[in-house]
């Protein structure tokens, strides 16, 4: 119903709507059932704007694509010396010198969801050592899984 209230507050602010209403009352013009293939709409003036009403919405953001806030943009900047992305320039454009002139790749990310991981260095049990670290979820987990890592290797020490 609220995509029906909308149509209409939008067909209302058109020309269309404009000319009609000079010889149609409003319950002419919006009459209208719903069943369950949609709804049809008794005047065809109205039932043409209706279509393109729900093409424009169907094509508003093509498939594969989504609509995100600007605040989700990041900007990263290529420090080439250090073969870092950082977002702050400045970090390393400060030492510049006075007409110096310096390339700078940049790139735009969209972050679409931030969180805390929690890190830690975990035991492999395959190779009977610390490998690599690994990302958790939550404190607890990571903690969990640096105890048994630094329990391993106490044990470890104690055979040999």
């Amino acid at each position: 119903m609220m995509d029906i209230e909308n149509f209409i507050a939008e067909f209302k602010k058109t020309f269309v709507y404009d000319m009609l209403s000079m010889s149609l009352k409003d319950e002419q013009l919006f009459e209208h059932v719903v069943d369950d293939d949609g709804v049809l709409w008794f005047k065809e003036q109205t039932r043409q704007m209706w279509s393109m009403w729900q093409a424009a919405k169907a094509n508003a953001i093509p498939d594969g694509f989504v609509v995100v806030p600007r605040k989700s943009i990041e900007h990263w900047y290529l420090d080439e010396g250090e073969s870092l992305w950082m977002d702050e320039p400045d970090n390393w454009l400060c030492d510049m010198d006075v007409g110096d002139v310096q390339e700078v790749e940049h790139k735009e990310y969209i972050v679409t969801e931030s969180n805390t991981l929690y890190a830690t260095k975990v035991w492999d049990a395959e190779n009977q050592d610390v490998i690599s670290w690994e990302f958790f979820s939550s404190k607890d987990d990571a903690g969990k899984a640096a105890e048994y890592c630094k329990a391993m290797i106490k044990a470890q020490e104690q055979k040999g």
